[in-house]
């Protein structure tokens, strides 16, 4: 893959076309193909990746989302086209992605049913109910999600979020 020296700015929002400058996505997919795809959805990576990464991209100031520019890449080939492997897959990211809000639930006892359905969750994904393990990550992603809505702090969220994918 050649990658130009400079990048143009990731913007806001899906670009017209290249001279508008791309979102996170459109940049995953023309640097995926080399330029000859432009589109927000590229089959190339994993959906639940894309949202998220569409989500921090909407989400930040202009400054924290150049920053994603290193991260662009290791959004390439995540998707597999296997249709049970990227269910697993998204049901283990939402898990992962849980356990790093888990202490916004303050309610003790929300907290510890939704730790308790994160570690059900984990147990399904290591055998072969993905329906149960959807279902425990669910339960946790909203109780998370609930605590989270509360707390409103996105910018500080979606920078937590660019912290953490960079890491991984």
């Amino acid at each position: 893959m050649t990658v130009p020296v400079k990048m143009p700015d990731l913007i806001k929002g899906a670009g017209d076309s290249p001279e508008d400058g791309p979102c996170v996505m459109q940049a995953v997919a023309w640097l995926a193909t080399g330029g000859a795809a432009w589109t927000d959805m590229p089959a190339c990576t994993h959906h639940v990746l894309r949202l998220i990464a569409i989500w921090v991209n909407d989400s930040v100031d202009y400054w924290t989302r150049q920053q994603l520019w290193p991260l662009i890449p290791r959004l390439i080939d995540t998707a597999t086209g296997d249709q049970k492997t990227d269910i697993r897959t998204g049901i283990a990211l939402a898990v992962w992605a849980v356990e790093r809000v888990l202490s916004l639930i303050k309610n003790e006892e929300r907290h510890a049913l939704a730790a308790e359905r994160i570690g059900r969750a984990r147990a399904s994904l290591a055998g072969e109910d993905i329906t149960a393990a959807a279902a425990d990550a669910a339960y946790a992603a909203y109780a998370a999600n609930a605590a989270y809505a509360r707390s409103r702090c996105y910018t500080r969220m979606a920078n937590k979020l660019i912290e953490l994918l960079a890491e991984a």
